[in-house]
């Protein structure tokens, strides 16, 4: 590119800025191309579709749009409409579209590629598996994704069929298929998919290639939601150096990740990682993106709050992790307390994270029936309440509850957590509009208050 360095940008006929960035210098580049070949529209064209992909690259869609646009007519006009050429710019203009939520255009355009190629092509030709791979995105963009998953699985099929279980079309294809199932909420189906289809990458891809990295950043994504952030953490901290160098720091997939790992540095634990990966996006920092604004101010004002919030139960967590066995009861104590204050912040999937845990281990330790494991059963359920998940917080309160009964003539902390189980059984039946039922539990909390 002629206009990456000063001495280039001179000769070309702009003023030079050694500051400048490839984004800026493929937006110029465009820009000279018109007029350029009054008479090589064929060169014009190919050059515009050169310059719009580098800028689909480094996240400028917007920009991009006009060249695509330019580049279907002119391609449309000089090689026709069924052209390889053609086909591919259409394909990209396409996911274009999807990518500036231009969603009702995404889907006309995908679905008439797809039947163009079947046509020219046949059903099962690669060209046409790579148009069902766009309409397989432009359904899921549209949330439509019960039939972008249907489509992704039959695509994946198809793909395994003729090129190949690690082909690196095929693999994209699973992680399409994977994705939509986490879309889904079905990490259980999703998480294996993740796993297998990186691990074919990491054997077919280059470390910075654009799917391979992605899918990194889904499985990690994928973690997170499973509340497995222990193995999501490992994954974002290799592929925030990526993303810096694949897409540049002021991309919103880089910032992203940025955003995910300190996230997961806060839910884990560890306030001093997530401090010292907060500062370097602060001014003079490592990851300081240059264009700066109201939003990233605010950004790192809910991060430094967050910090503040967390940070005396994570830090009395860390002190006892250290100085005892990651077991001892004071460090399970500390634990659930460090998961309480998470679920304060709306943390809930961190601290589930951590009470299954504690849970877990006193059960073992303890025994299933000793009182902090049913009160650890009660945090747990309380917390499967704020998700949402109802079914498996009523069986966990059920579970407390019982046993907490048990407790209650032997230790007077048992009744007040008697009254609390009470009380999330008739939140979860009230959130759940099962009124009657939240009315029995209504009247068991009413006599558990009058003892």
């Amino acid at each position: 590119m002629q206009f990456a360095s000063p001495l280039g940008q001179v000769a070309g006929g702009v003023s030079p800025n050694a500051n400048l960035t490839l984004r800026t210098v493929l937006q110029r580049a465009a820009k000279r191309i018109d007029g350029k070949f009054p008479n090589e529209p064929e060169v014009a064209m190919r050059l515009r579709y050169t310059i719009g992909s580098a800028l689909v690259f480094v996240g400028d869609n917007t920009g991009a749009l006009p060249q695509f646009e330019k580049v279907v007519a002119s391609s449309q006009e000089l090689l026709g409409r069924d052209d390889d050429f053609t086909l591919r710019a259409e394909y990209r203009l396409a996911g274009i579209h999807r990518q500036l939520r231009h969603f009702d255009i995404a889907l006309r355009m995908n679905e008439e590629i797809v039947e163009r190629r079947k046509t020219i092509f046949g059903q099962e030709h690669a060209q046409t598996s790579r148009a069902i791979n766009g309409l397989v995105l432009a359904y899921q963009a549209a949330g439509r994704t019960a039939e972008a998953l249907q489509l992704a699985k039959q695509n994946l099929e198809l793909r395994k069929r003729h090129l190949g279980p690690t082909h690196a079309e095929t693999l994209v294809s699973m992680n399409n298929v994977a994705w939509l199932y986490q879309e889904q909420k079905q990490p259980e189906k999703a998480l294996p998919i993740f796993e297998e289809t990186l691990a074919g990458m990491r054997k077919k891809l280059a470390p910075l290639h654009p799917e391979r990295i992605n899918t990194t950043a889904n499985l990690a994504r994928a973690y997170r939601a499973a509340e497995q952030i222990d193995k999501a953490v490992p994954l974002l901290e290799v592929l925030t150096p990526q993303f810096r160098t694949a897409y540049g720091l002021d991309d919103p997939r880089t910032q992203s990740i940025i955003d995910n790992l300190i996230t997961c540095y806060v839910d884990i634990g560890w306030r001093d990682k997530a401090e010292a990966l907060l500062i370097s996006m602060q001014s003079g920092g490592v990851n300081r993106p240059t264009n700066v604004g109201p939003k990233q101010d605010q950004r790192e004002k809910s991060y430094r709050e967050l910090i503040q919030r967390v940070r005396p139960a994570a830090d009395q967590y860390q002190r006892e992790l250290a100085a005892k066995d990651a077991e001892h009861p004071d460090t399970l104590a500390a634990r659930q307390a460090f998961a309480l204050v998470l679920r304060g912040q709306n943390h809930t999937s961190a601290a589930a994270y951590h009470l299954k845990a504690v849970l877990d281990a006193r059960q073992r330790l303890l025994g299933a029936d000793d009182l902090d494991s049913h009160v650890s059963r009660l945090e747990l359920g309380t917390t499967r309440l704020a998700q949402r998940k109802y079914a498996e917080a009523v069986s966990l309160l059920l579970e407390s509850l019982a046993g907490l009964k048990q407790h209650e003539s032997d230790n007077p902390k048992a009744k007040s957590r008697v009254a609390q189980v009470l009380q999330r059984l008739v939140q979860v039946h009230d959130r759940s509009d099962q009124k009657d039922k939240a009315d029995e539990w209504r009247q068991k909390l009413d006599k558990q208050k009058k003892q």
